[in-house]
């Protein structure tokens, strides 16, 4: 059996289909060619499945180009964009889509907390602590050390207070001893000056 153009077209359209599957190529061209009989049904199919496979690539890569923002803008410390592009053909991809807009949203709720409360600490407000339960793993880390770092804080200005109120009543001695001792001095040279003018 020979080969008409239509069969060398079909098995062309084919190879363009193994070449996408292989990655060697981005996008399927469909052949505009004219064939009849079971030729033309099987054309008809393959032309459908290129243009399902184009659309299917098409929507990947909207998903795909989103998440590598997301993630290189994640890399250099700027959280809170998210992927947009999630309802494409490709369920798994759609699921990873959401998982790191998740991510996202986790990130930036721990590090906003994480914000607040050390800008609260920087206007000497150590009231609020952060939340150890709503963490697990590094992020409860990072939390546990935030709030020692307040106790710590905490401690030392409490200690700092204590060492204040003694120094201020060490200070308040001092100064009814030096009342005492220039009223002690004051008399003892009265009373020189008194012994100094018996002797005269």
């Amino acid at each position: 059996m020979f080969f008409n153009n239509s069969n060398m077209n079909i098995l062309n359209l084919l190879d363009s289909i193994e070449a996408y599957l292989k990655n060697d190529i981005n996008n399927i061209d469909i052949f505009q060619f004219n064939c009849s009989g079971y030729n033309k049904k099987i054309k008809y199919k393959l032309d459908s499945i290129c243009n399902l496979l184009n659309k299917k690539n098409d929507d990947e890569l909207l998903i795909y180009g989103e998440i590598m923002l997301v993630c290189e803008k994640i890399e250099k410390g700027m959280i809170g964009d998210k992927i947009y592009h999630l309802n494409s053909q490709n369920i798994k991809l759609n699921y990873i889509a959401k998982t790191i807009n998740s991510l996202v949203n986790i990130l930036h709720d721990y590090i906003n907390q994480t914000i607040n409360i050390l800008s609260e600490y920087s206007q000497y407000n150590y009231l609020r602590y952060l939340d150890t339960n709503l963490v697990h793993n590094d992020f409860q880390e990072l939390f546990d050390g935030i709030n020692t770092l307040r106790e710590m804080i905490t401690k030392m200005l409490i200690e700092n207070k204590s060492n204040g109120l003694t120094l201020d009543e060490s200070s308040n001695i001092l100064l009814e001893n030096v009342d005492k001792l220039n009223i002690s001095s004051n008399e003892a040279a009265a009373r020189l000056e008194e012994t100094a003018a018996a002797i005269e």
